[in-house]
């Protein structure tokens, strides 16, 4: 961050749920320490691993993503469905923000929307893109926020603009 000049604030750390309870007390050490220097926590891939949510909630994360695969099929399997309500539930009550991934039609936007989801993710929205990459999308996407390479992570779906 020093090196960079970006500020803790605008850093997202992504981890894997799988990834994260390989090794929980390291890991809970480590992202406490981030968080108390102001770096945001994602725990990504909700409901692809075998976490149990009580080892999840104990972790300092500030957001939650659904996995992708969920998000997808809601549209077409009650149980996804369910898993995506759960994720947006899970997320108000313990104060954590939800990212629905994998978003890939407007009319999963809106249905997220219907639901009370107000962060979305995926090819529907932004494209993936190299590092290289993003100042150019910033520079040219419409209602951006002035941050100097930053990279875009999500869609807010009220107003359709980045969030980076």
């Amino acid at each position: 961050l020093d090196r960079t000049g970006v500020s803790a604030g605008q850093l997202m750390l992504e981890i894997n749920e799988t990834a994260m309870l390989a090794q929980l007390g390291l890991v809970d050490e480590v992202l406490t320490d981030l968080r108390t220097h102001g770096v945001q926590i994602a725990i990504d891939g909700l409901g692809s691993g075998t976490s149990s949510l009580f080892s999840l909630l104990r972790l300092p994360a500030t957001h939650i993503k659904v996995d992708g695969h969920f998000v997808r099929q809601m549209l077409v399997d009650p149980e996804a469905m369910a898993i995506v309500c759960l994720g947006l539930d899970l997320g108000r009550r313990a104060d954590l923000h939800f990212v629905a991934t994998g978003v890939n039609s407007s009319e999963l936007i809106t249905v997220l929307q219907q639901y009370g989801c107000d962060t979305a993710q995926g090819p529907h929205l932004v494209r993936p893109l190299l590092a290289d990459e993003v100042p150019g999308y910033l520079a040219t996407a419409p209602e951006i926020p002035d941050v100097p390479d930053a990279s875009v992570v999500a869609l807010d779906t009220r107003r359709r603009t980045p969030i980076v």
